[in-house]
């Protein structure tokens, strides 16, 4: 597993998530609950017809999916180079001073904050820790 320990993409992760469980009442609370309320309700914790049931479901279920791919991308490798030396074969190999002399391969480039080369790197996203 992958989990780079620099506090502000924790902050952010959290922040994020902190944003999802916001959204998540809001829309419950404001629109689910103000359009589909009943007083008679199918199941007894939840007061909405069955249409709203139907749609609470399915929110929830697209919202557990979205949790579950920011998790995920936040513990994927991105792309770590793990090979100390370079294929046999390949011309012009570059070595990562940063590294400890790796092989840095072409379109690798040395991330700061996860103190590592990585593959085809374009920035440290600090929203997934990654």
């Amino acid at each position: 597993m992958w989990f780079i320990r620099d506090g502000l993409g924790i902050l952010l992760g959290l922040l994020t998530w902190a944003l999802l469980l916001f959204a998540d009442w809001v829309i419950v609370r404001h629109v689910l609950v103000s359009w589909f309320w009943t007083s008679k309700p199918r199941v007894e914790a939840l007061p909405l017809t069955d249409a709203g049931l139907a749609l609470f479901a399915v929110y929830q279920s697209i919202l557990g999916l979205s949790w579950f791919s920011h998790l995920q991308a936040m513990t994927t490798d991105p792309g770590t180079i793990r090979q100390r030396i370079a294929p046999d074969g390949f011309p012009n190999s570059r070595v990562c001073r940063l590294c400890e002399d790796r092989w840095k391969p072409p379109r690798a480039h040395h991330c700061k904050t996860c103190r590592q080369c990585i593959f085809r790197m374009d920035h440290h996203c600090p929203w997934i820790n990654n």
